[in-house]
């Protein structure tokens, strides 16, 4: 294996976990925003989310266990 190749290898596993990390984040963030009752429509629209990720990246965090459970607890709190 050439040393490019080796880079490349490298690179590739720390952009990987880089996105990882700042998905790990981002849940973080819209999962504690939508626990204080904000509407993902806002959450979304903050500095935080808004260019900092692609949309390919916020659709697979919005499939995230922990955004889906967050949303599903404010749904049940609403119609109690």
């Amino acid at each position: 294996m050439s040393k490019s190749r080796i880079t490349e290898i490298i690179e590739q596993f720390l952009k990987e976990a880089g996105a990882n990390i700042q998905e790990d984040r981002l849940t973080d963030y819209i999962v504690s925003e939508a626990r204080k009752g904000r509407k993902l429509s806002e959450i979304l629209e903050d500095p935080n989310i808004k260019g900092r990720i692609s949309d390919g990246h916020l659709a697979h965090v919005l499939e995230r266990k922990e955004v889906m459970q967050a949303y599903e607890d404010k749904l049940k709190e609403a119609t109690k």
